[in-house]
C-alpha cells in the first residue's frame, strides 16, 4: 500500500541519480523542482517531540534524504512521521544524519514497514 503510494506521488521525478558506485537498496531520484513535507520528531514512546518542515534533497521508494533546520538534534535510530498530502502520515526511522552548520541537518530516512 505505501509503496504504490510513493510511486504515483513521485511521478513526476524527472532525473534519476547514478548509484552504480555504492550499494544501496534503491534508486534516488531528484525532484523536479524540489519538494517539502512535514517530519515530527518522535520520542522512544512515539510521542512528538518536535514538528518541522524538511526540504526533499532526493527520493527512492525505500526512503529520502531530508534537509532540515531544527533546534532538535535528531540522531540515528529515532523515529518519524513523514506527512504527504496525497498518502497522509507513514512511519519512518533515521538512518544517518550529518551536521552540516548551526540548526542544519541532512537525513537519511527509510520508511518502516506498514503496521
Amino acid at each position: 500500500m505505501v509503496l504504490d503510494g510513493l510511486k504515483t506521488l513521485w511521478g513526476g521525478m524527472t532525473e534519476m541519480i547514478n548509484t552504480t558506485e555504492d550499494l544501496r537498496k534503491h534508486l534516488r531520484y531528484t525532484l523536479e523542482q524540489g519538494g517539502v513535507t512535514q517530519i515530527d520528531l518522535l520520542d522512544a514512546n512515539e510521542n512528538t517531540t518536535c514538528s518541522l518542515f524538511a526540504l526533499i534533497i532526493n527520493s527512492s521508494i525505500g526512503g529520502n534524504e531530508l534537509l532540515i533546520n531544527s533546534n532538535s538534534s535528531p540522531f540515528p535510530g529515532q523515529k518519524i512521521n513523514v506527512t504527504f498530502p496525497q498518502l497522509g502520515i507513514l512511519q519512518a526511522q533515521i538512518i544517518w544524519t550529518k551536521h552540516l552548520e548551526k540548526n542544519i541537518y541532512r537525513l537519511g530516512i527509510e520508511y518502516l514497514k506498514d503496521k
